[in-house]
């Protein structure tokens, strides 16, 4: 008999108090193909269904109320693509920054009032211009990278092949490019695959749906946004290798391979999530100004 996880898989469930959500897992490759093969922007179905009522012990529902009020500010930011794929990622960080301090404080009243200054056109342009101190650092843009990525090392291997993967495309991006080569080829794959940007787009909204409202148990919302960028940061890195290794060459086929191999790594293993999270909230290069730092540089 299979257990409840394989009858169910690739739908990914979480659970609520009085709601569960339910998406499709990444590490599917069925499921990756539908997640990233539409260039339309996500939306929700709901529906309203009589259950029996769950037991929730300690369920901050007050929490949980603004994380999805949060939530839906974090998809209009995903979603305007007026905006480049880097300042998506950079706003998202630096307004989860603020807002953690407001949890932290349980100032959650402050939320709401915080939430329609974000969407003031002058909270964009302030952001912009703070932005700007970052840029132009390609020098430090590749090392924060390249520690992101192996951070991948201490993490569980599920297929010895993810573990040979990773090393070879760490060479050929890291090792066998100067730093000048490095530039140019992301300069050029920018521009290569620049009209398939909404992949990336729909990778942050699935990190976000999926994680993001869990922070209402351990109160690490800021964790769960660093997540889902660095995962979008670090499977566009392999799509860059691959594109190197294939001729510069990148299919839709590649991107389904790449994505779905690095969410069944991390995603198919509770202490790979555990410490991906832990290394999110503890670890120096995931600090706010080093992941600007790797995302605008």
């Amino acid at each position: 008999m299979l257990c409840k996880t394989c009858t169910r898989y690739p739908r990914h469930y979480e659970e609520y108090e009085n709601l569960r959500e339910i998406s499709l897992s990444l590490s599917c490759p069925e499921a990756a193909e539908l997640i990233l093969g539409s260039d339309e922007k996500v939306t929700f179905l709901s529906e309203c269904r009589e259950t029996p009522e769950e037991e929730y012990k300690d369920f901050d529902f007050f929490l949980f109320t603004k994380l999805q009020e949060i939530r839906d500010y974090l998809y209009e930011v995903i979603q305007n693509r007026e905006l480049s794929v880097e300042i998506r990622m950079a706003l998202i960080l630096a307004v989860m920054h603020d807002l953690q301090n407001r949890i932290d404080r349980k100032h959650l009243y402050a939320v709401d009032e915080l939430l329609e200054r974000y969407r003031r056109p002058v909270f964009l342009n302030t952001a912009k211009r703070k932005f700007a101190d970052y840029t132009g650092q390609g020098v430090e843009r590749r090392l924060q990278l390249r520690k992101m990525w192996n951070r991948l090392y201490r993490l569980e291997v599920l297929k010895p092949a993810w573990t040979e993967f990773l090393k070879k495309q760490e060479n050929r991006l890291y090792r066998e490019l100067s730093q000048e080569e490095y530039e140019e080829a992301r300069a050029e794959f920018t521009s290569y695959y620049k009209e398939k940007d909404y992949e990336y787009e729909q990778l942050l909204m699935y990190f976000v749906f999926t994680y993001f409202c869990g922070a209402v148990y351990d109160g690490d919302a800021f964790s769960k946004v660093k997540l889902a960028v660095v995962s979008t940061m670090l499977i566009r890195e392999l799509d860059m290798a691959v594109w190197l290794e294939n001729g510069k060459q990148f299919t839709f086929e590649d991107q389904i391979e790449v994505s779905h191999s690095y969410a069944r790594e991390v995603e198919h293993s509770d202490p790979n999530l555990e410490a991906m999270e832990h290394m999110m909230a503890e670890e120096e290069i995931f600090t706010l100004e080093k992941l600007l730092a790797g995302i605008l540089g």
